[in-house]
């Protein structure tokens, strides 16, 4: 075996297996896949600014808030149906140190889970996870843990292809560790459980080519975004309109106090997030190992037949399931590390807020003495339109730095740019309560 030593924390020790490892012929059938045994935890940074640096555009140039998220999707505040029964739990895939670890001080997980889920999920219980590991050892953790958190908030990922570079699979490709990966959360949803994971920050060209110099690359897969048992989030941005909304909330007219000091956005207009005038670009499209689940085919199909302008064919499978599901705003957010105001962008940033609004609807759901939400999926695809802002406005073409030719477009109904829409909170509450 051998023993590695934390290189900041002296008392942070892991131990790994120096040799490799045989399966007796018996069992081969049956073994898909063996973890855990040689891999190292992986560092994944946030994407931050300090308050003052900008981005060029019409973007309102305001800060985000819980109250500004509060202000656009109409959430109560405070919120008559919290329960503490109702639970979030906010992932944390790397205990290391500094800005990536917890700090009671600013509330991190790394930067913005708690300090946005948990402050959204009003009234819930929160609960903060680290794992030293990746998606296969923490959903097996989590399947085995009673009592286990009603939400979970999964706002890291990696393209599928790259799943054997962040978790050694030892003789298994991708697609077996993918696939392996998919039936833990599948059972993880039958007890109940609701999983909400980010679409990305790389927009559709992804990590297959973020310098934008090769056309000829195909469209990027996400995980575990792509998986059809999970919600998938996608991020906007907020943009200047003629009918902005000055933030007062359902707390009378006065404004939070970091609003007398930094302007805070007023807009309710949302565009797909992408750069350059944000940091990031929303993630979004189809993946490259998971089929088409039937309670998306009618909201994809109608996508992919609607005439809007697509990437050539060789470079994603449309038969193929899609992503994101939905999207919240995810562009401008205020986080406090060290006690600075920083700002962060992203899908990271977006998941955990709607993680935070489907913990509400849990509240309301145990207080009219009705079961948790579990897997939403087959729930939000089934919705009235009226539960989401149909977002039509923006492109994923962008990556980090740069925009290339292909990419997806957002238009009327679900895309792969910002899934189903952002949530119309208020419709959404009505809707999940007509459900047995």
């Amino acid at each position: 075996m051998i023993i590695y030593d934390h290189v900041i924390e002296r008392n942070h020790r892991i131990i790994r297996s120096s040799v490799g490892y045989t399966i007796p012929d018996q069992f081969t059938k049956v073994i898909q896949m063996v973890s855990g045994l040689t891999e190292l935890p992986y560092v994944k940074e946030p994407h931050s600014r300090r308050v003052g640096e900008t981005n060029d555009g019409e973007v309102d140039p305001g800060i985000v808030i819980p109250q500004t998220i509060q202000n656009v999707y109409g959430i109560p505040s405070p919120f008559a149906s919290s329960n503490n029964k109702s639970s979030i739990a906010l992932i944390e895939f790397y205990h290391g140190s500094g800005d990536m670890s917890y700090s009671n001080k600013d509330l991190l997980v790394p930067l913005y889970d708690i300090q946005y889920g948990g402050a959204l999920a009003q009234g819930s219980e929160i609960w903060y996870w680290t794992s030293n590991h990746w998606l296969y050892e923490f959903s097996n953790d989590l399947f085995n843990m009673d009592p286990a958190p009603l939400v979970v908030s999964l706002p890291w990922g990696f393209p599928e292809i790259d799943q054997c570079d962040i978790e050694m699979c030892n003789g298994s490709t991708p697609m077996q560790y993918v696939q392996r990966v998919n039936t833990e959360f599948m059972k993880i949803g039958l007890r109940g459980i609701s999983l909400i994971a980010a679409s990305g920050d790389n927009g559709a060209p992804g990590e297959y080519n973020d310098n934008c110099l090769n056309d000829a690359s195909p469209m990027s897969s996400y995980y575990p975004g792509s998986s059809p048992y999970i919600t998938t989030v996608g991020s906007t941005m907020l943009v200047q309109s003629g009918t902005d909304n000055i933030i007062n909330s359902q707390q009378g007219n006065d404004q939070p106090p970091i609003c007398s000091k930094h302007q805070c956005a007023t807009s309710t207009l949302e565009y797909v997030q992408s750069y350059p005038n944000a940091s990031t670009t929303s993630g979004g499209g189809f993946s490259d190992y998971s089929p088409m689940p039937s309670y998306q085919k009618t909201a994809v199909e109608g996508y992919l037949t609607w005439g809007i302008p697509l990437p050539p064919s060789w470079s994603f499978n449309s038969s193929n399931r899609g992503y994101p599901d939905v999207s919240a705003v995810g562009h401008s957010y205020v986080t406090f590390v060290g006690g600075e105001m920083y700002l962060v962008d992203g899908s990271m940033c977006a998941a955990p807020s709607f993680a935070g609004m489907v913990a509400l609807l849990n509240s309301h759901r145990l207080n009219n003495n009705q079961s948790p939400l579990g897997f939403l999926n087959p729930i939000l695809y089934a919705a009235p339109s009226n539960c989401f802002n149909d977002i039509t406005i923006g492109n994923n073409m962008c990556t980090e730095v740069c925009c290339t030719k292909y990419g997806y477009t957002a238009t009327s109904g679900w895309d792969p740019a910002s899934g189903l829409g952002t949530p119309n909170f208020k419709n959404l509450l009505a809707y999940i309560s007509s459900l047995p």
